[in-house]
């Protein structure tokens, strides 16, 4: 599935009440934010880390050995159990990762290199910056194996997607119903700001477009989305 064309046209936000339709329990979170003006979105299978400042691997060596085994469109996610203050990215992984055609970084801790990030267009979703070296302050605990991410754990092979509005990471158990049924929101939400726009009664609109439903009932229901 080419991710990156999937996600054209919806949001965050629709890929979650699409998960919501689903029963399917996604993790979310507007912590991380693109690090720089313009940050592109992104959409693709996560290569999982883990850092802790107890861990003993090597973040810099670990995070390149990941990265150039990961196919090609993987996002890389970082879990630091949100240790803001210890770096988790830069631009030596950023350069390696353009090179081997990855989709984009999301950590909920910090990152630095802002400057590279934003040559490289290369799209970046952190919870903070910092401006120290990652060496001798936090390690690598393991890469492709669970790791603890906004109150969750997130699985190696996941599907993540970031944007303005924050980050959604869920499993990749039907995923092309997600996206399915994420389209249909999009394609609601239109119907119902064009309504407005055009002068009709919001009241009115939410009613006849059965938002007191559930997401299943009103999604499944092809005369108000089509």
């Amino acid at each position: 599935m080419d991710y990156s064309q999937a996600f054209r046209g919806i949001v965050t936000p629709d890929l979650s009440d699409a998960c919501d339709a689903l029963g399917i329990e996604a993790i979310t979170t507007g912590a991380p934010k693109g690090v720089y003006a313009e940050c592109r979105r992104i959409c693709g299978p996560v290569v999982t880390y883990e850092l802790r400042p107890d861990a003993e691997g090597s973040v810099v060596i670990g995070t390149l050995e990941g990265i150039v085994s990961a196919a090609p469109g993987s996002v890389l996610m970082f879990g630091t159990h949100e240790r803001t203050d210890l770096n988790a990215w830069g631009s030596i992984a950023a350069t390696v990762a353009v090179q081997q055609r990855m989709a984009g970084v999301i950590t909920d801790g910090s990152t630095r290199d802002i400057e590279t990030m934003r040559e490289l267009d290369f799209p970046t979703y952190a919870a903070g910056t910092v401006v120290t070296s990652v060496r001798g302050r936090i390690g690598l605990a393991s890469v492709n194996e669970p790791i603890p991410f906004a109150g969750g754990t997130v699985e190696a092979g996941w599907i993540a997607a970031a944007d303005e509005n924050g980050v959604i990471v869920f499993p990749p158990d039907n995923v092309e119903e997600v996206f399915q049924r994420a389209y249909r929101v999009a394609a609601l939400e239109r119907k119902t700001l064009e309504a407005i726009r055009c002068g009709a009664d919001a009241v009115a609109i939410h009613k006849q477009l059965r938002y007191d439903a559930t997401w299943t009932e009103q999604l499944n229901d092809d005369s108000l989305v089509g």
